[in-house]
């Protein structure tokens, strides 16, 4: 019984890994993966789960201040109301401890921001 539990959890994962981690990197490098085959494995990651899909999450925000700044806009007629999209960044960085440095990283985010201006008299 030892033997068979020695063997299941220390052997065999060892074996596994030493076998199939040769034989996939040798695999990749001789039949890699087309550049369409990965936009298509993208495109359906994306669309069997929407709530990963950034670009879609982010488009869909536009449209939503879009609307705001019309509204607005539409109801406070001396103001011109824009909506201005950019992209924004933050630099982590992490420390053992408290002294010695471990990584150091950036993180990139969009920024929206509804833009008033007065409108020009007629």
């Amino acid at each position: 019984m030892a033997l068979f539990i020695l063997f299941y959890f220390g052997i065999a994962p060892t074996v596994l890994i030493l076998f199939i981690m040769p034989v996939a990197a040798i695999k990749d490098s001789c039949c890699p993966v087309s550049v369409a085959t990965r936009a298509v494995w993208f495109e359906e990651l994306y669309k069997n789960n929407p709530d990963i899909d950034t670009f879609a999450i982010d488009t869909e925000v536009k449209r939503e201040l879009d609307l705001i700044a019309a509204s607005i806009s539409a109801a406070y007629p001396q103001f011109i109301v824009d909506v201005g999209v950019g992209q924004d960044s933050r630099e982590w960085a992490s420390y053992d401890e408290g002294s010695v440095h471990i990584g150091r990283w950036t993180e990139y985010y969009d920024r929206f921001i509804l833009q008033f201006q007065e409108a020009p008299e007629k």
